[in-house]
């Protein structure tokens, strides 16, 4: 028999678990509902669970007889709303999982069913004040990606990794302390945790605007390369086949590209931006288009694709049925759950939520010894982001890429920076006057002296003018900067394409260098030649 695990969230959607199915079946309903009572406990106010066996359907001959019937075990309330693709499971202690999932409030909650008060409260991590089982992690910026695993390796135990915008945190949960925080100004899409070809560190590598870095446990750049295109879907894959992991790329140009490290080995086009990878089997993955489109390709090599109405919101590997082959689990916008089969793409299970899909995780949640599969859903009311679709161009004019990265990007890129140090100071400046007018106005007040207290206020409300001016500024220069960034890394990468195998990352590495030192005249020596020797 399945077994499912729902949390009911007070606007905040619910969570599904799914556990594999037992070998031994009980003979009857009613003992069934003993064993599930015996090992679940109670509800987080203290009452008992509520049983709601779903009455058994008509099931197709491809199903598996053990998944006909899924009873919802206790029902807990979070009250928080989760952002779609931000779920990830983690042993923050090295032992129990946690369920985690950033809300729409630039902030991270951490469920811990298992270690109840654990957490203390601290300047980042404090617990909430509806439900002792999570804490709160205080971002205070719109998160972006996120992940959980083991990236220092001396530890034991799996870090949480937010990507936003602008900056990459690690960060201890279990002893309330950050690994590093890292400024990204190519901003983090996508991130996955786990280790890459020959490099021995394990690194959180995200995906950005068309660029790629991976940082290890202590924040060190130990792997940087261009991609196409925005970055949409990360995933480490052994796809050759050799027993080290590959690196998949998906992204905004239709392309899903294979890298060993920084050299790319394969590249599979398709007809819609990619969404989603993820990791069935050595050689074999599965991806999810912005279309509906879903499949799993074997290498370079496509299996099968279906496509739906209703976009795929994530996808992930699990072997649902205990055969010893992982099926292809989907979340759908409409709320649908199903596993297809990896070899036809044929639907052996499927269960509904009442909202949109926001995550897929697995792990061993009621420590139980078994895998179960977790997934959470959102409330259905937000609307989807409107997924805009870049051009092509299969014309390679590398003077064009040259004079466009030299004349343009290269300079606004050194001005933005400039205008952004700025805009910082100046609103540094107004932030001090602003604080010292504000306690001015108030001692005026408490004193009566309401002329020196009007004053002040008009003063106050003309600084407060004054700074929004300014961070309006600041946003549209820092739109302008990622958008030369996008040129410069889009025009590296076509350099590279001009060259093939080690000559390629080589130009790469040094056309990185040469924007480290500020070089334009190099820049352009090395797209040109392949080198910045004469």
């Amino acid at each position: 028999m399945g077994v499912v695990f729902r949390e009911e969230k007070g606007g905040g959607g619910e969570v599904l678990l799914l556990q594999r199915p037992r070998k031994r079946l009980l003979s009857s309903a009613s003992s069934s509902q003993a064993q599930l009572a015996a090992c679940c406990g109670f509800h987080s106010n203290g009452s008992f669970p509520r049983f709601a066996g779903r009455p058994e359907r008509p099931r197709p001959a491809s199903e598996d007889s053990a998944t006909a019937m899924l009873v919802p075990v206790f029902s807990l309330k979070l009250n928080h709303k989760i952002l779609p693709r931000c779920v990830a499971l983690g042993r923050y202690d090295g032992t129990h999982p946690c369920l985690t999932a950033a809300t729409q409030a630039g902030k991270v909650f951490i469920h811990n069913p298992h270690g109840r008060g654990q957490h203390t409260n601290t300047n980042r991590l404090a617990l909430s004040t509806h439900d002792a089982d999570i804490s709160l992690l205080n971002i205070n910026e719109a998160v972006s990606c996120l992940t959980a695993g083991l990236l220092n390796p001396d530890l034991g135990c799996d870090s949480l990794l937010v990507g936003t915008r602008t900056s990459l945190l690690a960060y201890d949960v279990h002893n309330n302390a950050d690994l590093f925080y890292a400024g990204v100004p190519d901003g983090a899409n996508s991130i996955v945790v786990g280790t890459l070809g020959d490099i021995s560190s394990p690194l959180a590598v995200i995906g950005g605007n068309c660029s790629l870095q991976g940082f290890n446990y202590e924040g060190k750049d130990l792997f940087w390369t261009v991609t196409g295109d925005n970055v949409h879907a990360l995933a480490l894959c052994d796809f050759d086949g050799d027993g080290k992991k590959e690196l998949l790329v998906g992204s905004e140009d239709f392309d899903i590209r294979v890298f060993k490290e920084d050299e790319i080995v394969a590249e599979m086009s398709e007809t819609e931006i990619i969404t989603a990878l993820t990791a069935m089997s050595p050689t074999r993955f599965g991806y999810a288009l912005a279309n509906g489109t879903v499949g799993i390709y074997n290498q370079a090599a496509r299996y099968w694709r279906i496509k739906s109405k209703n976009q795929a919101m994530c996808i992930s590997a699990f072997d649902i049925n205990s055969d010893g082959v992982c099926e292809l689990i989907t979340g759908w916008s409409s709320g649908k759950i199903d596993a297809r089969s990896d070899r036809t793409g044929e639907v052996i299970f499927k269960d509904n939520f009442a909202s949109s899909i926001a995550g897929i995780v697995q792990g061993d949640y009621r420590m139980d010894g078994s895998t179960q599969l977790i997934c959470c859903s959102v409330d259905g009311e937000g609307k989807m982001p409107l997924q805009i679709q870049g051009l092509r161009s299969h014309v390679q004019d590398a003077w064009r890429w040259e004079s466009s990265v030299s004349g343009d990007s290269l300079p606004q890129v050194d001005s933005s920076h400039l205008v952004c140090q700025k805009l910082t100071a100046n609103m540094a400046d107004s932030s001090n006057s602003i604080r010292s007018m504000l306690v001015r106005a108030e001692d005026s007040r408490l004193m009566g002296d309401w002329k020196n207290m009007k004053k002040r206020y008009n003063e106050l409300y003309d600084l407060n003018k004054d700074l929004l001016s300014q961070y309006k500024i600041r946003c549209t220069n820092h739109t302008e900067l990622l958008n030369n960034l996008k040129a410069i890394n889009q025009a590296i990468q076509r350099a590279g394409n001009l060259r093939v195998g080690k000559h390629k990352m080589q130009v790469i590495a040094a056309c990185r260098d040469a924007i480290k030192n500020n070089s334009v005249s190099m820049l352009i020596k090395i797209m040109r030649l392949g080198t910045s020797c004469s």
